[in-house]
C-alpha cells in the first residue's frame, strides 16, 4: 500500500455548542441548550440528498441514523456559514460537539431517535497530507505524523490494496472513498488520540487503541476491537466479533455477524443488528434486518 506525504498542519479549534437534535420522519424538530441564535428560513423539512459516499461539498453534512419512528435514514443537508442547520427560524450549531472540533470539511452526524448522539468531522481532503496508491506495501503513520489527513486516489478504487495500516499519530482522518471503492487488504490499527477513519472495507481487523477514535461507514471482514474510551462505531458492518472493556462509546446503526462482548460502562447503542449472511457484499439496507443488539 504505497502513499505519498506532504506536510502535516494543525486544524482550528472551534466552540462547543451541547445540543438536542430531532428528526421526526421527513420534518425536523430541534429541542437544545443554551438558546439558538435566529436565521431565516423558509422551510423545515430535512430532505436526505446523495449518497453518503458522493464527493464532499462544502457545506453539506451527512446524517447517519434513525428518525423519531425508527426509520433508517441517511443523506445530506446544508450546514450554513455559520457552521448550523437551518430549520424554520432557528440555526442549529452542529461543527463543535461529540469529536467535530473543525471549522470545515466533512462532516458526519450521528443520530438514533431522532436525537443526536455524535458528531464526527475530518480534516482537508483537498489538501491531503498523504495519497495511497494502488501499490502494495504497509502505511504507518508514525506518532509524529499528528493531523495527517490520508486519502486514496482513484486507481485504487475497486482493488484490494494489499498490506496494514497503522496509525500512532493523533488526530489522524483516514478518508475511503466508500466500501466498494477502498479495500484494505489487511489489518488496520489505530492507537493516536483523536484519529476518525470513513468510508473503507478492512478485510482482516479493525483495532481501536486510544481514546476519542471515530469509525463510520466502514465494512470490517474480521473483528472490531475497542480499547480505548469514547469510540464512535456508525453506520457500518462488522462480519467478526465486537468487544470492548473500556467505556463511553456511541455505537448506532449497525450490523454485526459475529458476537457482541461489551464489559465496560457507559454505552450510547441504538439502531444496531444481528445478521447471518457470510456474503460480503451485504450492506446496512438489506432485509430483513436481525435481531436488534442490546448493550449492557
Amino acid at each position: 500500500m504505497a502513499h505519498t506525504s506532504n506536510t502535516h498542519s494543525a486544524p482550528t479549534k472551534a466552540r462547543k455548542h451541547p445540543l438536542m437534535l430531532k428528526f421526526f420522519l421527513g420534518m425536523v424538530t430541534f429541542g437544545i441548550y443554551p438558546a439558538v441564535q435566529n436565521c431565516a428560513s423558509n422551510s423545515d423539512r430535512f430532505e436526505p440528498e446523495d449518497s453518503a459516499f458522493a464527493t464532499y461539498e462544502q457545506g453539506r453534512a451527512t446524517v447517519i441514523g434513525s428518525d423519531t419512528e425508527g426509520r433508517r435514514i441517511e443523506g445530506s443537508v446544508v450546514v450554513n456559514e455559520d457552521g448550523c442547520i437551518v430549520v424554520g427560524d432557528d440555526c442549529i450549531p452542529v461543527r463543535g460537539i461529540g469529536q467535530c472540533d473543525l471549522e470545515s470539511g466533512p462532516l458526519d452526524i450521528v443520530v438514533a431517535d431522532g436525537e443526536v448522539q455524535s458528531a464526527v468531522c475530518y480534516g482537508d481532503l483537498a489538501e491531503p497530507t498523504d495519497v495511497v496508491t494502488n501499490e502494495s506495501g504497509d502505511v504507518v503513520l508514525p506518532q509524529n505524523a499528528n493531523n495527517a489527513v490520508l486519502v486514496f486516489a482513484p486507481e485504487t478504487n475497486g482493488v484490494a490494496i494489499e498490506g496494514d495500516l497503522s496509525v500512532d499519530g493523533n488526530n489522524v482522518t483516514i478518508f475511503g472513498n466508500g466500501p466498494d471503492e477502498t479495500i484494505i487488504d489487511g489489518d488496520v490499527a489505530l492507537t493516536g488520540n483523536n484519529a476518525r477513519i470513513r468510508g473503507v472495507t478492512i478485510k482482516g481487523d479493525l483495532t481501536i487503541g486510544l481514546n476519542n477514535l471515530s469509525a463510520v461507514l466502514v465494512r470490517v471482514e474480521g473483528n472490531v476491537i475497542i480499547e480505548g474510551n469514547n469510540a464512535v462505531l456508525a453506520g457500518s458492518v462488522v462480519f467478526g466479533n465486537l468487544t470492548s472493556g473500556s467505556n463511553n462509546h456511541v455505537l448506532v446503526d449497525n450490523r454485526l455477524r459475529g458476537d457482541l462482548e461489551l464489559t465496560g460502562a457507559n454505552y450510547t447503542c441504538a439502531d444496531n443488528h444481528a445478521f447471518s449472511s457470510d456474503d460480503f457484499t451485504y450492506t446496512l439496507d438489506t432485509e430483513p434486518r436481525g435481531e436488534l443488539l442490546v448493550c449492557p
